[in-house]
């Protein structure tokens, strides 16, 4: 469970939603650790942080892990 694995974090402040890719390690299911971002991109969690992912469906039809909301460390 600890390979890098692509997820695509939310870009800040962009309407309508823009999504950058990221690497992070899943931890436990569905729960990754950020561990590199696109430089440049102002994304809503930054390397180190823990996040909840699920695949998602765009309107063109492809699936992505989106990084959704912070998550807390499993016990």
């Amino acid at each position: 469970m600890n390979s890098a694995t692509l997820l695509y974090v939310k870009i800040a402040g962009r309407t309508p939603e823009c999504w950058s890719p990221a690497s992070g390690a899943e931890i436990a299911p569905g729960i990754f650790r950020i561990v590199a971002v696109q430089p440049g991109d102002a994304v809503e969690f930054q390397v180190g942080e823990l996040v909840r992912c699920e695949m998602r469906a765009f309107p063109d039809g492809s699936e992505a892990l989106l990084a959704l909301e912070r998550a807390v460390a499993p016990s």
